[in-house]
């Protein structure tokens, strides 16, 4: 079986590059229709779609869910003199190049959750290199080569773009999926300064802003009794530097908060983002271990996100939406007793090691159930921990338990 998928992943990857001149090619004067049964097509429609500026023309290529979207975003700003304007921030695209991950890696690069309810057997991650020209540069949205993955589902027959969202471009090269090429370079190096400091930063290395955490957020988060503290170890060889963020950039769609925010995307202060999360996920259990350990998972989900935004398209451009293709956010949800639970694990958070590197990883949670199971499955179970907080474990145990890929390749604990 390994052979005959192996093999499977070979023949998509040399289709992938047999394809790559056409594409790049018809990304800026290629017809508008896609071939449904290509996922290259697809992509190359959508860049196309760009180039044109046609907002239309551009969910034909998207999933249902992703359409409805795209049609309500339409709806609210027909006023604008051109919906396009506001529609696309990209207004030149072309595909560099691009690659199929293979099985063992596209899951955790494209951060694939349960909760999206896709059909892998039917899903294909691509990892793509994409010119971009913008009037107004942002996080991972610059004039020039820009990294994301892509990943496109089977949709009643046709290929369909679920998401562009942006990957952990050292996870890659790690991993030895990159593409080794100089522009890749240079997003890892905007992606370290992002990471260690908050700064954001071109393709020519000008700083365009930053969004690391102030004294005050910081000192907000840790007031309060604090919880067990874990003992840190790390390898001497290895770097690990992480700067909490200040803000998340949330796209609204529960009516509380579109009621207060408005509809589409809007910055939240990061703390106030998780106070008004972790009620939403972890709201039906109480023992103090199970939250702090659910406080860790919903904050560390987060803390990804803002620097590895899930949702990185139009009409979105968003770190993660508010409802369960990521996290439960609901506006003015926070009480006194999961934000005690918040602060008792502030200032602490996790990561893993990745070659000589301490990478930020996607903290997954699901429902699960009250038991024992999913050890080193990725999953942290919101109601296992539950069950173990009654067995007296910890919430450094639970997070060890589902996020340790191994006994030999355990997550790290890192004060900040």
């Amino acid at each position: 079986m390994f052979e005959i998928l192996f093999t499977q992943s070979i023949l998509r990857y040399l289709l992938v590059y047999t394809n790559l001149a056409s594409c790049s090619a018809n990304t800026t004067s290629g017809s508008s229709s896609a071939n449904p049964n290509d996922p290259i097509a697809t992509i190359s429609g959508m860049i196309q779609a760009i180039n044109n500026q046609d907002p239309n023309q551009y969910m034909t290529y998207f999933t249902n869910s992703n359409q409805e979207a795209m049609k309500g975003f339409l709806s609210i700003n027909t006023s604008n003199s051109s919906s396009a304007s506001t529609f696309f921030k990209e207004k030149q695209a072309k595909l560099i190049q691009i690659k199929e991950l293979p099985k063992d890696v596209d899951i955790i690069a494209a951060g694939i959750s349960p909760r999206e309810n896709l059909n892998m057997d039917n899903t294909r991650v691509y990892y793509a290199e994409l010119f971009f020209k913008v009037d107004n540069e942002g996080k991972w949205l610059y004039n020039g080569v820009n990294h994301r993955i892509i990943v496109v589902t089977d949709e009643d027959g046709n290929w369909k773009i679920v998401r562009l969202s942006v990957p952990s471009m050292e996870y890659l090269k790690d991993t030895g999926n990159g593409f080794n090429s100089k522009d890749e370079d240079t997003a890892i190096n905007i992606e370290k300064a992002l990471e260690t400091n908050g700064t954001v930063l071109n393709m020519k290395g000008a700083v365009i802003d930053n969004i690391a955490a102030t004294d005050k957020q910081l000192a907000e988060e840790k007031s309060g009794p604090k919880a067990i503290e874990p003992e840190i170890t790390m390898d001497l060889k290895a770097t690990d530097e992480h700067t909490r963020p200040s803000s998340i950039r949330v796209y609204m769609t529960y009516s509380v908060n579109t009621q207060h925010w408005g509809s589409g995307t809007h910055s939240v202060d990061f703390g106030t983002y998780v106070y008004n999360v972790l009620p939403n996920e972890w709201g039906t259990i109480t023992q103090t271990t199970a939250v702090q350990a659910g406080a860790i998972a919903c904050k560390m989900y987060g803390w990804y996100h803002v620097y590895h935004p899930k949702w990185n398209f139009s009409p979105y451009y968003a770190d993660v939406q508010d409802n369960t293709n990521d996290q439960v956010y609901k506006y003015n949800s926070a009480t006194n007793f999961y934000t005690q639970k918040i602060n008792s694990v502030g200032g602490i958070g996790v990561d893993i090691l990745s070659n000589s590197t301490y990478i930020l990883f996607e903290t997954h949670h699901i429902r699960g159930s009250y038991a024992s199971g999913g050890q080193y499955g990725g999953y942290m179970w919101q109601l296992g921990t539950s069950y173990w907080a009654d067995q007296g474990k910890g919430y450094t145990f639970m997070c060890h338990y589902y996020w340790d890929k191994s006994s030999s390749k355990p997550i790290h604990f890192f004060y900040y």
